[in-house]
């Protein structure tokens, strides 16, 4: 049999041996025969003798073969190893208890309990309360019902099982309907710039023609009342001869993005230069001015070097973006929940899927609250406990934080952020308070 512990049983003795001792009751106490019974079954208990008159002890495991005489079945440690201790004269307090190294930590605890309530509330596609007055819980977000989500910011909630910051992405700005504009009006005009062909020959391209360094410009209006800021711009050499050129091959072009309110006065927002091969294609998705937003856009191209005689130059199309690829930074709490008594102390297990690298407690963290959110704690100190084998999902830990400084309530919830942009997916969370 597995010997057992119960709580306040304790007796003394003043016998003098390696054998059985003869124990006295302690008043406001149990005696191990009141709680465990007496006769021949060995191992039932677990036992720790101290002397309080010498540096001697011992722990075991026991039984009481009578209502007074103590039984020392089986020595686990002491101060003579296990070997029985030859007990001298003095009071010896005979407790009984749970050894330290078989004691479980209310975190260890918690370690254990998460896991599993947060896979059962996952399986029955709904937040689970456990503890002895309902004050656990284990959400998995298979359903939206205890999270907050109109006091949420930038909160993604298109993927069950799961809330994560919303994101932005880069997107081509479509020209359909807008009046294009510039000096490229030659071969197929400006409007050839914005047709969606990006592979096409030179005559079919918005052009120019002439002699020497020939320059020229393609753009949109937006319209009035519209303005747009770009972000990325593509630029499309014609497929045949030399690119840019039918002149001749390797040409230097310098080209500027400009931008502008009223079509004259024009705002330079990106030059660079590019040598011009047949089908050059220029992305541009960094180092623009957008600190402005403006009505029209356009290139301007000019032709570099020592080009012969009379020829063409031009682009087959041009393609402008707004936006960004970018993940926002979502803030997200629990509703209030139901505790028995305001919580003093609160912790909480996460798991969390890093889809890129991130760091808890940099690039997300956590809060508490008594009162339904209205008043948080300072941000929970995080621990990184393991990864789960096979993917990104790690184990996240708080500490238990100290919730009495903030206002009362009844009403507990947890809070999320996310900082720096980054795509983490929080999976469950598991919320314990006393």
């Amino acid at each position: 049999m597995t010997a057992a512990v119960a709580d306040l049983v304790h007796m003394t003795s003043t016998t003098t041996s390696t054998g059985n001792l003869t124990a006295t009751a302690v008043n406001g106490r149990r005696t191990f025969g009141d709680v465990f019974g007496t006769g021949g079954t060995t191992h039932v208990f677990k036992y720790f003798i101290s002397n309080r008159d010498a540096a001697e002890w011992e722990r075991g495991e026991g039984h009481m073969s009578d209502a007074t005489t103590f039984v020392r079945d089986k020595i686990w440690a002491g101060s003579n190893g296990t070997s029985a201790v030859n007990f001298s004269a003095g009071t010896k307090d005979i407790t009984c208890d749970i050894p330290a190294a078989e004691q479980l930590s209310t975190d260890a605890l918690d370690m254990m309990l998460a896991p599993l309530a947060m896979n059962q509330a996952d399986i029955l596609n709904a937040a689970q309360f456990l503890g002895p007055a309902g004050n656990i819980v284990a959400d998995s977000f298979d359903a939206l019902t205890y999270v907050n989500t109109g006091a949420a910011t930038n909160l993604d909630t298109g993927t069950a099982g799961l809330l994560k910051p919303t994101s932005t992405v880069q997107t081509q700005i479509s020209t359909a309907g807008k009046t294009k504009i510039g000096t490229l009006t030659a071969g197929g005009g400006v409007a050839a710039a914005f047709d969606g062909t990006t592979s096409q020959v030179i005559s079919a391209s918005a052009i120019t023609t002439g002699s020497g360094n020939l320059s020229g410009t393609v753009g949109v209006d937006w319209g009035s009342g519209v303005t747009k800021t770009v972000t990325r711009f593509d630029i499309y050499a014609p497929s045949d001869n030399y690119g840019f050129s039918n002149n001749a091959d390797g040409l230097t072009f310098n080209y500027l993005l400009e931008g502008s309110q009223d079509n004259s006065a024009w705002t330079t927002l990106y030059s660079s230069s590019v040598v011009g091969h047949p089908g050059t294609i220029v992305s541009i998705t960094s180092g623009i001015t957008t600190s402005t937003a403006y009505r029209y856009h356009r290139l301007a191209i000019t032709e570099t070097g020592t080009p012969g005689g009379g020829h063409s130059m031009g682009v087959a199309e041009l393609r402008l973006y707004e936006g960004v690829d970018a993940v926002n930074n979502v803030t997200v709490r629990s509703t209030g929940l139901t505790a028995a008594a305001a919580p003093s102390t609160m912790k909480l297990v996460a798991l969390v899927n890093h889809a890129v690298s991130a760091v808890a407690g940099t690039d997300y963290k956590f809060k508490a609250s008594r009162d339904g959110g209205s008043n948080l704690s300072g941000y929970l100190t995080l621990t990184d406990r393991f990864t789960i084998p096979g993917g990104t999902v790690h184990v996240i830990e708080s500490d238990a934080i100290d919730v009495t400084g903030i206002t009362t309530g009844t009403t507990p919830c947890w809070q999320w952020e996310t900082f720096n942009g980054k795509a983490v997916e929080l999976l469950a969370i598991y919320l314990r308070w006393n």
